[in-house]
């Protein structure tokens, strides 16, 4: 049995995930890849080509097919201690990377949207807009000066 939210493998007597509490699924299998060419996603159940990286629908990571035809399931690494205290995830109204179709525009929208990321993109554009009006004004005084 596994988590089809956290991707981690439970005993068979557990009937919900110890983590984040969802129902455990017995573990999908998919045939050997010499009769189909079809994969069964394992979080969303859609069907996918074998030669799809990830899921279009669900964002997905596909494993690779090994020897004996079923899915080997790629799990996600463990981060460390350092690592969760540099860059903690954070969602603001916007679904993870791993959630989103696109892997890499996910990661940039969950990094654009924490709040010292967007305090340093508002600062930089008043303080630009500020030098544009200082010079501007400088110019136009100094031109106004040397007509004198």
């Amino acid at each position: 049995m596994y988590c089809s939210n956290c991707n981690i493998e439970w005993s068979e007597r557990n009937s919900f995930c110890q983590k984040c509490g969802r129902p455990l699924q017995p573990r999908q299998t998919v045939e050997s890849p010499k009769t189909s060419k079809l994969l069964i996603c394992p979080r969303c159940n859609t069907k996918a080509s074998r030669d799809d990286v990830y899921c279009k629908q669900c964002g997905y990571l596909f494993g690779d097919i090994d020897a004996t035809g079923k899915q080997v399931i790629l799990t996600k690494p463990r981060r460390t201690s350092r690592s969760e205290i540099a860059s903690p995830d954070i969602e603001v109204g916007i679904q993870k990377p791993e959630k989103t179709g696109n892997p890499i525009l996910g990661r940039f929208l969950v990094k654009l949207s924490h709040p010292f990321v967007l305090g340093c993109l508002i600062f930089m554009i008043f303080f630009t807009l500020g030098l544009c009006l200082y010079f501007s004004y400088m110019f136009y005084w100094m031109e106004f000066i040397s007509n004198y």
